[in-house]
């Protein structure tokens, strides 16, 4: 009996993120996975089926910090720690 995760979890992402950063990769990594998603700037995955927004975008960053800050939460493992 094969244990079968849901495709949704993105284990591949996952262990290919920690490969890039155990190998030093991680700007080859990062910017090929950008690239592959289409925008230079901005990515979105789900991993362990959790919606991860990755991004660069000086617009996006100043607006999470300066109007939204409080509409991206970083998580409970961030608060509880």
């Amino acid at each position: 009996m094969s244990l079968r995760l849901p495709s949704s979890y993105r284990l591949d992402f996952l262990a290919a993120s920690i490969k890039a950063t155990l190998t030093r990769q991680n700007y080859t990594y990062w910017r090929d996975t950008f690239f592959r998603n289409g925008t230079l700037w901005t990515t979105e995955v789900r991993v362990l089926n959790e919606r991860v927004i990755f991004t660069a975008d000086p617009k996006n960053i100043k607006t999470v910090l300066v109007t939204q800050f409080r509409d991206f939460r970083k998580g409970d493992q961030f608060r509880d720690a």
